[in-house]
């Protein structure tokens, strides 16, 4: 039987973010969107949509050992265990430790920003996190011998999740687009993002170990149908052809044979989506210390009196 409580609750989610998809879009056309803007869109996006446990914040991330990330458009970090305790200058930093993610945004992407954005995932990825594995209760019954013995579950830290978010391409073929991010092009594919949205492609999802990139793409559809660009106005926008149907303006890609008109909010809330089981699956440190583990031995140096004296600790 068809859930029709879901239907009707993504539907609605899915009309919000078409509004914000088309505020996106007004705004992008008339006045432009760069800088600080772009990024500031994208973060109030996730802040209203993913779990209220993510801090979204903007910075550079650290390891242990003193190395350091280019800056990030957009951290990812645990805000209920550890919230932004090296964040009191107008530098941000962010201990790889309980970066749960990062994310690139491009306002409009091509191939030389598709490599410089792949660069910066690389600097967070490349960072030297503290590898461990802990027993936790499972979410679900792995085993149990009887009513009073549940086997653990054990959960490893992993380096953080890397994700690249674009506004618009310059191209209108997924093959070019794909392309760009073709992992055998790159030295280091375990340091690759996982996921690319951009909105006027779709989404790519990039399989590591088998260094594929598989591409998810949302068509404007009526029923079971997709639309295409023919017998449709085309329109430019920011000197890329657009195609206007049935009074909405709607990016279009060569897909195959087809030139296939998108639909930006689809692509934007599966985007969300993605971002949202990546995080719950990502495991942070319960027990991380952050002041011996990232603090140098004279931050840490301690006197105590002693007989009328200091004494060094």
């Amino acid at each position: 039987m068809e859930n029709t409580i879901l239907k009707q609750y993504y539907k609605g989610l899915l009309n919000q973010i078409n509004s914000e998809v088309n505020l996106i879009n007004r705004v992008f056309q008339h006045n432009g969107l760069t800088g600080e803007g772009n990024e500031n869109v994208i973060k109030n996006l996730l802040i209203k949509f993913i779990p209220k446990k993510y801090g979204i914040s903007s910075g550079i991330v650290i390891d242990r050992n003193g190395n350091q990330s280019k800056q990030c458009d957009i951290v990812v970090y645990d805000n209920q265990n550890y919230p932004e305790l090296l964040s009191m200058s107008s530098v941000k930093l962010f201990p790889v430790d309980i970066v749960y993610a990062t994310i690139e945004v491009k306002t409009r992407l091509d191939s030389g920003k598709s490599k410089i954005a792949v660069e910066n995932i690389n600097s967070v990825s490349s960072l030297d996190y503290i590898v461990e594995s802990f027993r936790i209760y499972p979410t679900e019954p792995v085993k149990e011998l009887n009513d009073d013995t549940t086997f653990f579950e054990t959960r490893p830290t992993t380096r953080p999740i890397g994700l690249i978010f674009a506004y618009s391409s310059t191209t209108n073929r997924l093959g070019t687009f794909m392309n760009w991010f073709d992992p055998l092009k790159f030295n280091n594919i375990n340091h690759f993002p996982s996921h690319i949205c951009c909105l006027d492609q779709g989404i790519l999802v990039i399989n590591q170990p088998e260094k594929r990139v598989k591409p998810f793409v949302f068509p404007a559809v009526t029923g079971e149908f997709f639309h295409t660009v023919e017998a449709n106005e085309r329109v430019k926008v920011n000197g890329k052809d657009w195609c206007n149907f049935n009074g909405e303006v709607h990016p279009y890609s060569e897909i195959c044979k087809d030139k296939v008109m998108l639909d930006q909010s689809k692509t934007l809330l599966n985007f969300i989506l993605f971002i949202t089981e990546l995080l719950q699956n990502k495991f942070i440190s319960p027990r991380l210390d952050l002041r011996k583990q990232y603090l140098t031995e004279e931050l840490l140096t301690m006197f105590t009196v002693q007989n009328n004296k200091l004494c060094l600790c």
